[in-house]
């Protein structure tokens, strides 16, 4: 008896000191190995010599002891922990509520600049379920949408817009020749203009922002051949600091590339290549081109994500791969070996029958799979997805729209798919569990 209690004793210390460690995931078991090995009998001896006077504690002492850990005492984290869950659940639902509605941050900026004076009164529905002694819920009330019309100020046709990193600049790219910069402002003043950037020779099809960290830097393509790339110096001060001018025909799509990869630019062009510039540290650019992408033209260029498949943000050895799409309705997948371009994949289907309007390069946000998705003009949207390196490339339509599919774009996180087809229609799709692609809403004018 004395022995099974001696036993019983030893094994309660031992799994007090390491069941932290063994709980905390397989990443931590080598920790709990380190303490037990560490471990002395006297140390042991010590601590049973200690419960002898268990009997005279308070029952809130001994769940104090019991449901302490190396990081502290529970009743130090139980509030905090509470609190902080509630917080992130609703940036959580903030952010994507963001990604669906770019001017949603607009409308909470706004809210905080006006705070309510008043205490409004919540009238509570009597109801299946209701309840007025219920703790209230985490998550916010779903928001009002309000939608804010821009003044653009052209005179000819838009083809392309961009939203900064910040969501407070707007540059809009027109027949009419010109790149415009309007600051958007809050829902309840009206859109600003900032600057007309005037050096292309003919309409300008696309615009892009660079990523926040080399500065406030845009790049636009047009009809004239010319990829120009400017930066802000003071603001609405803006000049070209490079011009690119080698295509020999239209520039019809510009993609930068992930911030990892350095300030670089891909271009495809109706004579068929795709160049890819690069901003040295020395401030100069050099470029490399892929002859003949696609022979009879190349409409649309995407990057994929910098991260490997399987890898977080910032780890593991950086990617540099690139999707195409032309008018011989064939989507292209590119990659960088030792500093040129070869083809990896050509992706050959019958589900595309015309010309590939645009291509979007799915995030990857740790997933163990690649996804891209391509709009054609015979009205159809597919999603290409690929598992580890070396397997193929396995497309499905996602729905064919019966009116030419215009442009594709994935969100931050990835698992929500804007698509603009017909005349104008702008919808969310979300794949469903069982692989099926659904849509979430259609976005009105």
């Amino acid at each position: 008896m004395n022995r099974r209690l001696l036993f019983d004793c030893v094994n309660e210390i031992l799994s007090v000191r390491c069941v932290y460690y063994f709980n905390a995931g397989y990443g931590s078991w080598f920790l709990g190995l380190a303490v037990l090995q560490k471990l002395t009998a006297e140390e042991i001896y010590a601590e049973m010599t200690g419960l002898k006077v268990a009997e005279e504690w308070m029952v809130d002492e001994l769940v104090y002891k019991e449901m302490s850990s190396p990081l502290g005492s529970w009743v130090d984290f139980k509030i905090e922990s509470y609190e902080a869950g509630s917080d992130i659940a609703t940036d959580l639902l903030s952010s994507l509520l963001d990604e669906m509605d770019p001017f949603a941050k607009l409308i909470r900026e706004e809210k905080k600049e006006k705070p309510s004076t008043t205490q409004p009164e919540i009238e509570e529905e009597e109801g299946e379920g209701s309840s007025r002694g219920e703790r209230p819920a985490l998550l916010p009330p779903p928001r009002a949408r309000a939608r804010k019309e821009i003044e653009l100020d052209h005179n000819d046709t838009v083809h392309d817009s961009a939203i900064d990193y910040y969501g407070n600049c707007l540059a809009t790219a027109s027949s009419d020749t010109t790149v415009k910069i309007i600051n958007i402002g809050v829902a309840s003043t009206p859109s600003q203009l900032l600057a007309t950037l005037s050096g292309h020779y003919g309409p300008v099809w696309r615009v892009g922002w660079a990523h926040p960290k080399f500065g406030s830097i845009l790049a636009s393509c047009g009809y004239d051949g010319r990829v120009i790339v400017w930066k802000e110096g003071a603001v609405g001060q803006w000049s070209q600091v490079h011009v690119f001018d080698n295509h020999k025909s239209s520039v019809n799509s510009i993609a930068w590339a992930p911030y990892e990869l350095g300030l670089c630019l891909a271009c495809g062009s109706s004579d068929g290549s795709i160049s890819v510039m690069t901003m040295r540290p020395d401030g100069e650019w050099e470029s490399a081109t892929i002859e003949q992408a696609h022979p009879v033209g190349v409409m649309a260029v995407s990057w994929a994500p910098a991260t490997a498949l399987g890898s977080m943000v910032g780890s593991g050895e950086l990617v540099q791969k690139l999707v195409s799409g032309g008018f011989d309705s064939v989507v292209k997948v590119w990659t960088s070996v030792n500093g040129s371009w070869k083809l990896e994949s050509a992706l050959f289907s019958d589900m595309h029958t015309d010309c590939i309007r645009d291509v979007s390069w799915a995030p990857i946000l740790g997933l163990a799979k690649s996804t891209i998705a391509s709009a054609s003009e015979d009205g159809k949207v597919v999603i290409w997805t690929k598992g580890k390196e070396g397997d193929k490339w396995k497309g499905n339509v996602m729905h064919n729209f019966e009116a030419p599919a215009w442009r594709v774009s994935w969100s931050l996180t990835g698992n929500i798919l804007s698509v603009v087809a017909g005349d104008g229609d702008v919808t969310l799709w979300k794949e469903a569990s069982d692989g099926q692609w659904e849509k979430v809403t259609k976005v009105e004018p």
